[in-house]
């Protein structure tokens, strides 16, 4: 976000932190993020002293025991489940949305898979199969020998 403009908000109970929020990523302000105020140390002429402060400074802001903005509870957020809140339609229609969701799931191919057959489609388009890295990116392989195939047409046609 070098660069770009932010809404920051400042809370006297907490001097050492600062909330800010992205309207480029986030317009309504539904997911701020905290950052702390760091130390000022000199840059070429540091001492340990000066280091092992902002180390510390970052150590607290770290630890979510000790940090205050961690302990507030907020009023909003909260996730509720329950399988007789609604009405019969509505949960009718989270039941078949999950299903679809767990078929997706079921139906997607594994990693192993994938790398199978990239080996196999690898091998027969002249390729060494320890140079595919990303198996799942490897479909294109499959055309190689038509695309070939047509490059060579056009090139006799052209000559």
């Amino acid at each position: 976000m070098i660069g770009e403009k932010v809404i920051v908000r400042w809370n006297a109970e907490i001097p050492g932190h600062v909330v800010v929020v992205h309207p480029g990523s986030d317009p309504l302000g539904q997911n701020p993020f905290v950052v702390r105020e760091v130390p000022q140390i000199p840059a070429m002429d540091a001492t340990s002293d000066d280091f092992s402060t902002v180390r510390q400074a970052g150590r607290e802001f770290t630890q979510p025991g000790r940090a205050l903005f961690r302990m507030l509870k907020h009023g909003y957020g909260r996730t509720v489940r329950n399988e007789l809140l609604g009405n019969d339609a509505l949960r009718m229609a989270g039941q078949a949305h999950e299903e679809v969701v767990n078929a997706e799931i079921a139906a997607k191919p594994t990693r192993e898979a994938l790398a199978a057959k990239a080996r196999k489609t690898a091998v027969r388009a002249g390729i060494a199969p320890e140079k595919i890295k990303r198996p799942d990116r490897a479909g294109g392989l499959e055309m190689l020998p038509d695309l070939e195939a047509k490059i060579r047409q056009r090139e006799a046609q052209k000559i």
